[in-house]
């Protein structure tokens, strides 16, 4: 008797859901307290390894379950509704070096990176450089050919999973020369390299997405094993602008219609608190404002939901159009969450917050950037002294009176 070992979003449901009468309690609190610690949900991972999730990411053709893009978003859904690090950490930095490599990546290649997904094993895959922003033709991390070794040199940062992949994929400068010829890209196998070879950077501080891996890598002259390039280098020397322009259109499709995830989430918890919570002796679900709040987040939902499954599926149908389809779902698509999940954290109030605070710690970079705004700004015309009187005679009503006092003291502390 043959048994479908097929994942389906009922069976991945099943298996990251705790059993027991207050199943919702027990999960939620686990993912709270992983965010709290700033680590991943070790139990939901483990329970994604028994599921095989990773399976889901490799074609048929290699022995995976990679059925359609549509369905594929609809799994990654389940895991960004139960936990957003969850969809990144766990398994996003490998769906976005998989589509590399399934589209250019050589026989040796596709197979060696099916293996270690077979053994849940984690990619990631690097594009951008911080200094250069989204410009892939300025990336300066470099790949030289010396000795028919190729060396790496050069850092890449904010890269999900980076410390702890096994394979990772870098959109490396092959040529001094500017263009859209002087990249490639590499398959890199970290235990194919010395022990030390590779400096992994610090993780970079985040307000959201707390327990994902963002780190970094630093080469200092690294030679890569010697080996044949349809081991390293992915498709043709210097055409690797190209191969991410196709990526992206999976990619910019799939990623913003997988997110949806996160707003059912959202608006599930914010209708169970709208029909738990009471004011002046109603529901709070009676009221106008709230049904309002609720009925636009769920329109929001639907709208993002159908617009992302036309475009993931027109990837099948028409793949022609998706140079269209695919940045107008990056634009539109992620415009929608933010919005509809900052209402609803509007209408839960301190709710909002396990601890009911109003105030989350943030990056201390961040405060510091957006507290020397606030000290430079300077009515035109008025001294430093003159301006912060000013903004305090103006504040009239009681929350302005506060507000106030606040932009006068910070003003008259840069006063001299």
């Amino acid at each position: 008797m043959n048994v479908d070992n097929t994942l389906t979003v009922a069976r991945l449901e099943r298996g990251l859901t705790p059993s027991g009468d207050d199943a919702y309690a027990g999960w939620s609190a686990k993912v709270l307290a992983a965010d709290n610690a700033d680590s991943m949900w070790a139990e939901g991972e483990a329970r994604l390894d028994a599921l095989g999730f990773s399976r889901c990411l490799i074609p048929p053709a290699l022995g995976g379950q990679w059925r359609g893009m549509d369905t594929l978003m609809d799994l990654f859904r389940v895991l960004y509704r139960k936990d957003p690090c969850l969809g990144l950490g766990y398994a996003g930095s490998s769906f976005i070096a998989c589509c590399n490599i399934w589209a250019i990546g050589s026989p040796t290649q596709q197979q060696t990176v099916a293996q270690a997904l077979r053994d849940n094993e984690k990619l990631a895959c690097s594009y951008y450089e911080p200094e250069h922003g989204n410009d892939l033709t300025a990336v300066a991390f470099s790949a030289t050919r010396q000795d028919g070794q190729w060396v790496l040199d050069g850092e890449k940062q904010v890269t999900s999973n980076i410390a702890r992949c096994s394979h990772f994929v870098a959109f490396a400068r092959t040529s001094p020369q500017p263009g859209s010829r002087s990249h490639t890209q590499i398959l890199v196998a970290r235990a194919q390299l010395p022990a030390g070879a590779l400096q992994d950077l610090p993780r970079h501080q985040s307000v959201g997405m707390r327990g994902v891996q963002l780190g970094g890598i630093r080469c200092e002259r690294v030679r890569l094993p010697a080996m044949a390039d349809d081991q390293l280098l992915m498709g043709e020397e210097g055409k690797a602008l190209e191969t991410a322009m196709r990526s992206f259109q999976v990619t910019r499709t799939l990623l913003p219609g997988m997110f949806v995830g996160i707003l059912d989430s959202g608006l599930r918890l914010a209708t169970r608190f709208s029909l738990q919570r009471h004011l002046y002796g109603h529901c709070l679900a009676e009221f106008p404002a709230a049904r309002q709040i609720l009925s636009n987040a769920l329109l929001d939902l639907l709208l993002a939901d159908s617009f992302s499954r036309l475009s993931a599926r027109a990837l099948h149908l028409h793949p022609a159009f998706c140079c269209l389809y695919a940045p107008a779902v990056k634009i539109v698509v992620p415009k929608l969450l933010i919005g509809a999940m900052n209402r609803l954290a509007d209408h839960l109030g301190a709710s909002f917050l396990p601890d009911r605070r109003r105030v989350r710690p943030v990056p201390e970079i961040a405060a510091r950037r957006q507290t020397r705004r606030l000290r430079a700004y300077r009515p035109p015309g008025l001294r430093a002294d003159a301006a912060a009187a000013a903004v305090y005679a103006g504040a009239k009503n009681r929350r302005g009176r506060r507000a106030g006092r606040a932009v006068a003291a910070v003003g008259c502390g840069n006063a001299d």
